[in-house]
């Protein structure tokens, strides 16, 4: 149900509020498109076993973007932003770039960050930090409800806000990899089962 029929790589799509119909990507499909831009009331699902990919000019949902079961939305070229809501499920999504959308329903996703930018003040389910730059993160808590990863050791999460304390990292699951907070500021993981150690990075 795009107009004009199915997308194709490099177009730039737009999905507009106040519609009936809104698109449904459906298994086994695999959409590849340059930008997308859901409005403000516009809807655009993902069921499982389907795929999204955007690959040039960024993803800004002002609406929602409902990723349904083992679906898969990788971002390779630009930002994650915008006003509005993802609703996670149990998908994978990589983001590389700024991953600061306003309301994340992680449900049991994975999120992969894979370049420097910045992270929103969410609660995340997996959180897998595979990049040798910096997160950085100045405007809130975050929840990681499943593992917190860094994967190449190398990059981090910086919570350093001026000269305040930095913000808390409260992960519930699994903690692995080496560096994943870096911060000029007093920083405190709290780990799975109440335990709390305060990093001075």
């Amino acid at each position: 149900n795009w107009s004009g029929g199915l997308t194709t790589a490099g177009e730039d799509i737009e999905i507009p509020g106040s519609l009936t119909y809104y698109p449904i990507i459906t298994s086994p499909e695999s959409e590849e498109i340059a930008g997308l831009l859901v409005d403000a009331g516009g809807t655009l699902t993902v069921n499982s076993g389907a795929t999204m990919i955007v690959d040039a000019d960024g993803t800004d949902i002002e609406g929602t973007l409902t990723l349904l079961g083992s679906s898969s939305f990788t971002e390779t070229l630009g930002n994650t932003i915008g006003g509005g809501t993802i609703n996670g499920g149990a998908s994978s999504i990589v983001c590389n770039g700024d991953f600061t959308i306003t309301t994340f329903n992680a449900g049991t996703s994975s999120l992969q960050i894979t370049t420097s930018g910045n992270i929103g003040a969410l609660t995340y389910y997996n959180l897998d930090i595979n990049t040798t730059g910096t997160i950085a993160h100045t405007n809130g808590d975050i929840t990681v409800n499943g593992n917190l990863t860094s994967s190449d050791n190398h990059g981090h999460i910086d919570v350093s806000v001026g000269g305040n304390p930095g913000y808390n990292i409260i992960a519930k699951g699994n903690v692995t990899g080496k560096n994943i907070i870096g911060s000029v500021e007093p920083t405190t993981l709290t780990m799975g089962g109440g335990k709390t150690q305060n990093l001075d990075c």
